[in-house]
């Protein structure tokens, strides 16, 4: 009895033995070291804008020293703002806004910026309306897309007021990153 007993405790301190081993070879930090660098950069900016192709009696509108006030971009870039003078119905100013991607991430246009609020703004008889040229709306590095920005006195205007009508508009170019899945589309 002595000598199985003797196995057994034998058999246990070898199985105990054999655990202790297994367990340091498993419990071992596994430390990974590495760098990972991203080179990229977001630029997409407003880069020209024309100052004015104007029909009939349009214009840029005049500051208080009767210089015409041109068209100006905000400090982002992304923002425009347009000033006009029309004298009759039938008046028109087409501003080109040229955008360019001058960074390394594609960008796209979310939407064509909004005029409702502008147009229903005194005075009504000017109407402003906003349209992509080429429905370039996806910029790729290096790309550009343009933008046209009309002022419009319609010829159907029944309101006559005197004198030289004068309205501001501000339009702002939404971008957004453009995902992987979206570039292939």
């Amino acid at each position: 009895m002595q000598k199985k007993k003797n196995r057994v405790i034998l058999a246990l301190a070898a199985i105990i033995g054999f655990m202790a081993v297994g367990y340091a070879l498993l419990s071992q930090e596994l430390t990974i070291n590495g760098t990972a660098n991203i080179d990229s950069s977001w630029d997409v900016k407003i880069t020209d804008i024309t100052d004015g192709q104007f029909e009939g009696g349009a214009g840029n509108a005049l500051d208080e020293e009767e210089s015409e006030i041109l068209p100006s971009v905000s400090g982002d870039g992304l923002t425009a703002t347009f000033n006009v003078n029309l004298t009759q119905p039938g008046d028109q100013g087409t501003y080109i806004i040229t955008v360019t991607n001058n960074g390394s991430i594609p960008a796209e246009l979310t939407e064509v910026p909004d005029v409702t609020t502008v147009n229903g703004e005194e005075p009504t008889q000017v109407q402003f309306a906003v349209s992509v040229l080429g429905e370039k709306m996806v910029l790729n590095q290096g790309e550009s897309a343009q933008i046209a920005v009309v002022a419009a006195w319609p010829d159907t205007s029944e309101d006559f007021p005197e004198g030289e009508v004068s309205k501001t508009a501000t339009i702002t170019l939404n971008y957004q990153q453009v995902t992987t899945d979206d570039v292939g589309a």
